[in-house]
């Protein structure tokens, strides 16, 4: 696959997985298509408009990927759209819970464009909690992460995604305020 495309690293951080590269580039791109076919068969475009122009008239905040891309995105009007995989666009799913980390409260999570990484928190216990999580949508998955070499034990703390890590900083423990933190790299 990667020898035919032109991005080979966006497969390779994609993990090359057929399923997440079809969720990641493919579905937004069938999605787009059948909001516009749905577009044209509610409300038929004047012969003189194109679809193009109408999507881009109808984009709002265009970021400058997008725009350089030549790819928008149309405001969708209604919430009873069907998305492509047969479910409603304005809908939940519950997520699988085998392998999740122990229920929790005041954690952290971060999105890395691919995953949700969760950690820290205090348990039912109120005991502080030194574990987390990675949930994978795409495959409705949770793997546990390490706690070797893992930052003490902390709750309320603040965590952010670097594009390659996970950074944890601060928060509370039993004796009060930390000023200490750590890195995560999945």
């Amino acid at each position: 696959m990667a020898s035919h495309t032109r991005q080979p690293e966006v497969l390779r951080e994609l993990g090359n997985d057929p399923f997440i590269v079809a969720e990641c580039l493919a579905r937004p791109i069938l999605s787009e298509r059948l909001v516009r076919e749905l577009q044209v068969r509610s409300n038929p475009l004047r012969e003189t408009e194109s679809i193009s122009s109408w999507a881009k008239a109808k984009t709002s905040s265009v970021t400058t990927d997008q725009a350089d891309s030549g790819y928008y995105l149309p405001e969708i009007a209604s919430s009873t759209i069907e998305d492509p995989a047969g479910g409603c666009a304005d809908s939940w799913t519950a997520t699988n819970t085998t392998g999740a980390p122990s229920q929790r409260a005041y954690h952290t999570a971060v999105w890395t464009g691919t995953e949700m990484i969760v950690r820290g928190g205090r348990d039912a216990n109120n005991d502080f909690v030194n574990s987390g999580g990675k949930y994978n949508p795409a495959r409705d998955d949770w793997v546990a992460t390490t706690t070797t070499g893992a930052p003490d034990p902390r709750y309320q703390h603040t965590a952010v995604w670097t594009g390659t890590e996970m950074i944890v900083w601060s928060g509370r423990d039993a004796s009060g305020e930390l000023n200490t933190g750590g890195r995560y790299s999945p």
